[in-house]
């Protein structure tokens, strides 16, 4: 009874922080495991718990951004990159980019595969951001980075989204340069991109187009 006593209120405490219940005691990591067998209790990633019923009334990014917070909980020395810092950030994006790993940005080495749904990338003195108690790259970067590594049509969606919100060109672009290797694909989003699409949806149907080689539209 103790030990189910704990464990709730072990479940409450994350819930109401908004994230994954992480770094339980011996006894109640195996009351949760237990329940992770029932289906009573989901696991996303190694070691992160959550009830299946509250997991399940939560859409991609916030599932995203409660195993962020957790795994911040757990390492708050960790800088996170990619879709985490996309997602943390608020940044439109196609959800179905999303997969099990999470991308972390390290000062000294990095992996070529993911280790426990892990993915170190490589990236000295690397500043970072502070959201929600954790440490992400800066939005310019953040952008940056996912005009690298995705399509032009992904990665106009996350571009129009910052521009909306404030960030220039000119500050993507500082970044874009300074992280080097970004492709044609990547500086063509920074030419096209514009602060006059309303959604993501709007910024992809405008990306679609131009991908296609329709003729710019004239955006409101």
């Amino acid at each position: 009874m103790r030990v189910n006593i704990a464990m709730n209120q072990f479940l409450d405490e994350a819930q109401q922080q908004r994230r994954c219940a992480v770094m339980p005691t011996r006894a109640v990591r195996q009351a949760l495991l237990r329940r992770v067998r029932t289906g009573e209790i989901v696991s996303p990633m190694r070691g992160l718990y959550a009830r299946a019923s509250y997991w399940k009334s939560l859409d991609t990014v916030e599932r995203n951004r409660h195993v962020v917070r957790a795994k911040s909980r757990q390492h708050p020395e960790w800088v996170f990159g990619g879709l985490e810092a996309v997602c943390m950030h608020g940044l439109d994006h196609d959800y179905a980019l999303h997969s099990s790993n999470l991308t972390v940005l390290s000062p000294t080495h990095a992996q070529a595969k993911p280790v426990h749904g892990i993915t170190h990338i490589c990236m000295p003195n690397c500043n970072y951001a502070v959201i929600d108690g954790v440490k992400v790259l800066p939005l310019a970067q953040t952008v940056a980075m996912g005009l690298r590594s995705f399509d032009f049509v992904n990665g106009m969606q996350i571009a129009n989204c910052a521009l909306r919100h404030g960030l220039t060109k000119q500050e993507i672009g500082d970044c874009m340069s300074r992280l080097g290797n970004c492709g044609a694909s990547a500086w063509r989003v920074l030419e096209y991109g514009s602060d006059r699409c309303e959604n993501g949806g709007e910024s992809r149907a405008y990306g679609v187009m131009l991908d296609e080689g329709v003729a710019p539209p004239l955006l409101q």
